[in-house]
């Protein structure tokens, strides 16, 4: 006997109702929105000597960092340097999980402007403050 889970009448009901809740609460203006201030805020990080790349793509805001930047070497996902940053963050009110030598940004669509440029300047702060 063959089943399929294709066509759930449920989970197509749920599907729906859910790009309903896209469409009336303008839910892809505010990635655009969201996405602009990622850019605007995470861009100038490149600057800082341990950061090897920036990027961003929707509401994901990603800062890979390096041990050198010319030759962008990590210390990848099992590097020390993440559960190191993830206290500093804590420590600071921000809930932002390193993943080795990785930032995701994933911030709720419903963020703010400052909010945003809040979790941005502590990320800045933490990565001088460690001198990292």
């Amino acid at each position: 006997m063959a089943t399929s889970f294709t066509a759930n009448p449920l989970a197509c009901a749920v599907a729906l109702e859910s790009l309903n809740l896209f469409r009336d609460d303008h839910t892809l203006e505010r990635v655009g929105r969201l996405e602009r201030w990622l850019r605007q805020g995470l861009s100038p990080l490149a600057e800082l000597p341990i950061v090897g790349d920036v990027r961003v793509l929707g509401a994901v805001g990603i800062v890979e960092l390096v041990a050198d930047k010319v030759s962008k070497s990590a210390g990848g996902y099992l590097d020390d340097l993440g559960p190191r940053l993830m206290k500093a963050f804590v420590d600071r009110g921000l809930l932002l999980r390193p993943l080795g030598n990785v930032l995701y940004f994933m911030p709720p669509y419903v963020v703010t402007e400052d909010e945003t440029a809040w979790a941005i300047q502590q990320v800045r702060e933490v990565l001088t403050d460690l001198g990292v």
